[in-house]
């Protein structure tokens, strides 16, 4: 198709034309401004790049200066690539329930019920199709161009929730004389389809954007999601690519009830026993001593003799069971880092300490650790990791540590900075491995316990860059762990250097060990730990735990109960279907946001996963009446494991206040 070549249509019917195309911007402005006032600064400023028109005077393309958007005339061009996009449409598919943390007791007695209830029905797992049979799925559009292609694409995909991404805020303000926002948006939602819009800056911003939709609108609609890229643009390529590589980990339920009354357990024995300092989040003076973080991934074993040549010109943390590998070659770490819950970080610890000696390091956990691992170390730092019951339910949000999650790693370098220090070395930080047959170091504990048998490896499903070139396989855990040291280095701008030979990440700069040369310190290692520990609060038994009401607690889990219930009915009045469904336990999760004195914080991460595995089932079923009588099923199932949920929660407060005589009258908490 030829370029579009401007005509000049007669002076009086372009002044007319001028006069309504004004009037269509301004009203397309003032609307968006209203719906979306966050563009309000973009849509203001004037477009620079020159329209390009038709003969009726119709915006068809724009001529960008050194080329042009489109080559033809936009509206064509639309039709022509949604029907290529149709033909080989690029759709998320979960292939799999792990992200739905199946193996908790909650996900696992939904998923019986429901396979129960299909084999009841001659219907097996094998029998179930690859893809999902529904609409109402996501559409992710990067691009909007002159936006001739959206209405075609959400009519053909069936999408019920859209987000527009348009890096360039120049074409938001050309679409304003192209398209009629206000009746393209009103009749979308007349037809049940959202439509959201942004502007980002980078395709990093892009994806954060993207992950907020989802979490918004229900992460298990992912299953099945489209994505499509309008234009041809290095930016809207990243933003896709980088889509594709997290995809697992934005499905990924975070938490589930189990593992959440445990945290709540754990920290709560953490509080009454005492005798550490907390770590809490405020600023602390800059630290000019590096640091260096040690994990037990292979890399490190290529590593070491440097670490051991500069390890009195740093402050060393070691991670998990990077601290064998530390003490196996002489290095007493300053610290020392753990965020698991479960009794397998006392287990690990304790094998480890009948080996070497423990003296002169101190430990740094979330409260939610095992309380039986700080009496392992001479001194411990504990913190209240972000977003979990027993932080929000015992400190609340003001106090806690973010983005010290999912591993070690991630802990030690987030309270690292907490501490005041800004420059971090990695070391076995490998996000991965580049030879499947070895997935830890030589040194670490899974090498020298009887307690394990073998290695233990995980599947590597994924690929990134190598820091140091070549190729790396990983899995999501290790991805999520990748970007989330990513975004630690945007959010704070610590000067951070990746000196492990495994996946390359974000923001920080790779820096081979032969390469470093450091100053010797300007104080000693101990006056330095002493000035660091001087600026944390020690609390003794039960200091952090008054005022905090258990009564109330229990009184706020009934009210939690009642309420969900309301929920749950209103959607058992409803279609029978998850659009129907998630409309009122979305309602109900956003209207009592700081409500339930943070109950819900142990049964949410569940209550949002289980749909998960309803959905995963119940949509790959073919027969739209057999779908209908399983998710009669999942409803009632879900209501029983919601009751089962609230009574646990209650016998967990019951048995906090017999253990440890968490009873106090106040309601009031004071720090």
């Amino acid at each position: 198709m030829t370029a579009p070549v401007p005509v000049a249509p007669a002076p009086a019917a372009q002044a007319s034309a001028d006069r309504a195309d004004a009037a269509r911007i301004e009203r397309n402005r003032a609307f968006l401004t209203a719906r979306f006032p966050e563009l309000a600064e973009t849509l203001a400023a004037a477009p620079a790049a020159i329209p390009l028109r038709d003969g009726e005077g119709a915006v068809i393309d724009l001529d960008l200066g050194q080329s042009r958007l489109y080559g033809s005339d936009g509206r064509a061009l639309a039709v022509d690539q949604v029907d290529g996009y149709m033909e080989k449409p690029l759709r998320f598919f979960i292939t799999d329930l792990s992200g739905a943390n199946i193996a908790s007791d909650s996900s696992f007695r939904l998923f019986r019920r429901l396979q129960d209830a299909l084999e009841s029905r001659g219907v097996g797992i094998d029998d179930l199709s690859a893809k999902p049979q529904y609409e109402g799925c996501f559409l992710i559009v990067l691009g909007l161009g002159l936006g001739y292609h959206l209405q075609e694409l959400i009519d053909r995909t069936g999408a019920k929730v859209v987000l527009v991404v348009e890096p360039h805020a120049e074409f938001l303000r050309h679409s304003l004389e192209s398209l009629d926002w206000d009746g393209f948006i009103a009749g979308n939602e007349e037809r049940g389809c959202k439509v959201s819009l942004v502007i980002p800056n980078s395709a990093a911003e892009a994806l954060r954007l993207i992950s907020s939709h989802f979490t918004d609108y229900g992460s298990h609609f992912i299953d099945g999601a489209y994505v499509f890229v309008h234009y041809p643009s290095i930016t809207l390529f990243d933003i896709r690519d980088r889509l594709v590589e997290s995809v697992q980990v934005l499905y990924s339920s975070r938490g589930y009830h189990e593992d959440e009354l445990v945290m709540l357990t754990n920290s709560a024995a953490n509080l009454a026993l005492g005798n550490f300092r907390w770590l809490d989040g405020k600023l602390r003076p800059e630290r000019s001593e590096p640091v260096f973080i040690i994990g037990s991934g292979p890399s490190i074993d290529k590593s070491i003799e440097h670490i051991k040549r500069l390890r009195e010109r740093a402050i060393v943390f070691s991670c998990g069971t990077g601290l064998r590998v530390c003490l196996s070659n002489g290095i007493v770490p300053d610290f020392h880092c753990e965020i698991e819950n479960g009794p397998q970080v006392h287990q690990v610890l304790s094998i480890v300490r009948s080996q070497f000696d423990f003296k002169g390091m101190t430990l740094i956990a979330p409260f939610s650790v095992d309380p039986r691992v700080p009496a392992l170390f001479d001194d411990a730092i504990l913190f209240f990791r972000d977003a979990i019951s027993g932080s929000r339910i015992l400190a609340g949000h003001a106090d806690e540590i973010y983005l010290a999650v999912p591993t070690v790693t991630n802990c030690a370098l987030r309270t690292a900075l907490a501490m005041g220090f800004g420059t971090c070395y990695l070391f076995g930080v490998d996000c991965g491995t580049k030879d499947l047959s070895r997935q830890h170091s030589r040194q670490s504990v899974y090498f020298h316990a009887d307690m394990f048998k073998a290695e233990p490896r995980t599947d590597m499903t994924y690929t990134f860059r190598g820091n140091f070139g070549g190729l790396v396989k990983s899995n999501w855990i290790l991805m999520f762990t990748r970007m989330m040291i990513a975004e630690v280095c945007r959010v704070y701008q610590p000067k951070v250097f990746n000196c492990s030979d495994g996946a390359e990440i974000r923001g920080a700069t790779p820096k081979v060990a032969e390469a470093i040369k450091l100053p010797e310190l300007a104080r000693g290692r101990q006056e330095i730990k002493d000035a660091v520990r001087g600026h944390l609060r020690f609390c003794g038994p039960k200091d952090l735990l008054a005022g905090i009401s258990f009564d109330h607690l229990k009184a706020e889990v009934e009210r939690f109960r009642a309420d969900g219930l309301a929920a749950l009915d209103g959607a058992a009045a409803d279609e029978k279907s998850f659009l129907g469904f998630w409309r009122h336990l979305d309602r109900f999760f956003r209207e009592r946001t700081g409500s339930y004195a943070q109950i819900p914080s142990m049964i949410d991460c569940s209550l949002k996963s289980l749909p998960k595995i309803g959905m995963f089932l119940i949509h790959r079923l073919p027969d739209r009446a057999l779908r209908q009588e399983l998710y009669d099923v999942f409803l009632d199932e879900y209501r029983a494991v919601f009751l089962q949920m609230c009574d646990n929660v209650n016998g967990c407060l019951d048995q906090l206040v017999r253990d440890y005589d968490l009873a106090p009258a106040e309601e009031s908490r004071q720090r």
